[in-house]
């Protein structure tokens, strides 16, 4: 791999240079304040000289027109403010401290330079896409301990509450440690993260340095101004900026005309320092211009988007979710069959693909219009079949009766029997959400033993790519049929997958249809077997005890995702001018999922980190009223921010367990019912709501 060279800086030979070189001090005399200088050297341009008056040498200055595009190492090359100092800028000015590289395996910071090889990436077992998995516990390990320090100091802190910024940095932290903890994807993604793990580390640090220094100068200078060569530095062409970092003993390098004043001392005249060890390769599919134009506050925040795949990082910011259309309703089954009759057919998560020409998806354009009506609770006296009943005339607002079906929840139940479907209205399909993740029910409604039990494993050895599609930026999972979902989830027969019009032949076409643009071919396996993994369990088929725990888990999926789609349409983050060139609707984005993060136990919004337990809080599904209340309050405070909240809602005081169980199941009746009646509003469907978690029978 090709390299640039950098991290650790050595100084250049001293000496002049062709452009003349200031006077020099006495050797004796060393410069003692911030105006001299103990190296100098003269800037390519020729007009200015950069000067130090606590370090003895000048690295090479990214300023003035950069460009921010990921490289091969996963990080952003000489702009790149964790490998190479920047120009000083206010709002980032903590980053001066971040801590140098470090290359000794022997120190205790080296895992935040550690790179994962590919012996430390273990496969998910069972799977019809193959090279998605996670990285080993045992190679993670002295990486998280960090992260767990840190974390544990910064909200230990007593002015925590008071940084903002700290507590951002700290929430993508978390979030780049659950993505790397619990997000199957493959190699080139978990490396990407291990890389968003060490950048808000080395963040995170050094604004808890930064600020603890800033608050105690006296403390900082007692040691004369000696310089700690183990933060990174800036450049600057503010006199006062370099008056304040070299009372706080930061690297800082000065940028001016070239005039030195007589009342400065300059101890030596040395060369540019050029970068070392910085990769400046680009990846297959990296190389995309993130940021173009001048260094400092602008382009940093291109260098900390943050994401959960590299796709979402190496590319020019994206988000799937049109506020102004809101989700994909599924291809037609006219449309569908067209599309698997065609040679070339794509229903992919990487193209936008028009599925009704003739119409728009919904809108929140379109739900204005009809916000005049007189509100009475129910969005839609007048419903369309397709808004409450299946093709097969099934009631979707009604659980499906199985045995493996878990219980509902009573005031979910409640909200969902509120809704009034039985009269026929005009909307049209095309108007209708299509699904995040399969309705749980299509797994259970076969007569037959076999296809329930295929369509079961089917799910578990696809879910972890279905749930990397979830999280692609531009990914348009609702865009999916039902059918499609049949005809993958049967599962292979024993005919050859090779013969035309077979069974098989459909599968696979069908697998090529929606993920074939998503996942390399040869990473593809129609018919894998032996068991796959689910959690900490190996299952080689679905019975009484595991199999409704596979079911709530897709009820509790599907609801996570369906709220975040509501949120993200009643909750926009617009880009405006300033917000779409500083990664503004990122950061709102990961602000979103923190808030929503809260109702679940785990704090982890896209999937469960691990299955519940029963002695612990369950969250919305938890059969305790009190043990309810942090979720419950968690969805209050999510609700409150939509539009025609009831004011028993939003002006309620918190949930608190001091409350009776009648009050808080009041008041959860009350948001579950608001819930169900805006999700059905925007999206003309049944939403699939929490139910109880089925606890073994012991």
């Amino acid at each position: 791999m090709p390299v640039a060279q950098m991290g650790e800086l050595q100084p250049a030979n001293s000496g002049s240079t062709s452009r003349g070189s200031p006077p020099l001090s006495s050797p004796s005399r060393r410069p003692t304040d911030w105006h001299d200088a103990l190296v100098l050297a003269h800037a390519s341009d020729g007009l200015h000289v950069i000067a130090s008056p606590n370090m003895k040498l000048v690295p090479s200055p990214p300023v003035g027109i950069v460009q921010v595009s990921l490289r091969a190492d996963y990080r952003y090359g000489l702009v790149d403010p964790i490998q190479w100092p920047q120009l000083y800028c206010e709002e980032y000015g903590y980053l001066a401290a971040i801590l140098r590289p470090i290359h000794s395996p022997d120190n205790r910071y080296a895992p935040l330079w550690w790179t994962p090889k590919e012996k430390h990436f273990q496969r998910s077992e069972g799977q019809i896409v193959t090279h998605l998995g996670l990285l080993s516990p045992a190679a993670l390990h002295p990486l998280l301990q960090l992260v767990d320090r840190l974390l544990l100091a910064a909200t230990s802190k007593p002015d925590t509450g008071t940084h903002r910024h700290l507590l951002e940095l700290c929430t993508y932290l978390r979030h780049a440690r659950d993505r790397l903890l619990y997000f199957p994807c493959d190699f080139n993604d978990a490396s990407m993260q291990v890389r968003e793990v060490q950048r808000y580390w080395l963040m995170a640090r050094s604004y808890m340095d930064f600020h603890t220094m800033m608050a105690n100068p006296s403390s900082s200078s007692d040691s004369g101004n000696q310089c700690n060569t183990t933060f990174m530095g800036a450049f600057t062409t503010n006199p006062r900026t370099v008056q304040n970092l070299f009372a706080l003993g930061i690297p800082v390098w000065f940028i001016r005309v070239n005039l030195i004043p007589k009342t400065s001392h300059v101890r030596a005249v040395v060369g540019l320092t050029p970068p070392s060890k910085i990769c400046t390769d680009y990846s297959s599919g990296g190389g995309t211009i993130l940021y173009s134009g001048l260094s400092g506050s602008r382009h940093i925040p291109f260098t900390f988007r943050g994401g959960h795949t590299y796709r979402d990082i190496a590319r020019a910011p994206q988000f799937a979710f049109n506020v102004d259309n809101g989700p994909t309703s599924p291809a037609s089954q006219k449309g569908y069959k067209g599309m698997m009759s065609a040679p070339e057919a794509v229903l992919d998560g990487t193209k936008v693909v028009d599925n009704h020409p003739s119409s728009s998806a919904p809108s929140v354009h379109r739900t204005q219009k009809s916000s005049s009506r007189r509100h009475n609770g129910k969005p839609y006296s007048k419903a369309h079949p397709s808004q409450g009943y299946g093709a097969t005339g099934v009631n979707k607002f009604i659980d499906f009766k199985h045995e493996w079906m878990p219980q509902g929840i009573p005031t979910w139940l409640h909200a969902m029997t509120s809704v009034e479907v039985s009269k026929p209205g005009a909307r049209p399909s095309t108007e209708i959400w299509g699904y995040w993740i399969p309705e749980p029910a299509l797994l259970l409604r076969p007569d037959s033993v076999n296809r329930r039990d295929r369509y079961i494993m089917t799910w578990l050895r696809m879910r972890n790519a279905w749930l990397y599609v979830l999280r692609l930026s531009d990914a348009r999972p609702t865009s999916v049929p039902t059918q499609w979902w049949r005809d993958v989830l049967y599962g292979p027969t024993d005919k050859d997958k090779s013969e035309k019009d077979t069974q098989n032949s459909v599968r696979w076409k069908a697998i090529l249809l929606v993920l074939g643009d998503i996942f390399p071919e040869a990473n593809l396996d129609v018919a894998p077997e032996g068991p796959v993994r689910w959690f900490d369990r190996l299952v080689s088929q679905p019975d009484a005890t595991i199999a409704p725990q596979i079911i709530w888990e897709m009820h509790d999926l599907a609801f996570r995702y369906e709220l975040q789609a509501l949120d993200r349409l009643l909750v926009p983050i617009y880009r405006g001018p300033r917000g779409e060139q500083e990664g503004g609707p990122v950061r709102g984005e990961q602000e979103r999922d923190e808030l929503l993060g809260r109702i679940f136990p785990s704090n982890h919004l896209h999937a469960l980190t691990a299955l519940p337990d029963p002695e612990h809080s369950l969250g919305l599904c938890d059969p305790s009223p009190e043990r309810r209340v942090p979720a419950l309050e968690a969805l209050r405070q999510v609700l409150s921010r939509w539009q025609r909240c009831p004011d028993e809602i939003r002006r309620n005081v918190p949930i608190t367990t001091s409350m009776t169980a009648d009050e808080i199941i009041s008041l959860e009746k009350s948001m579950a019912t608001f819930y169900v009646h805006t999700f059905f509003k925007q999206s003309g469907r049944a939403p699939i709501v929490p139910h109880q978690f089925p606890v073994p029978r012991r």
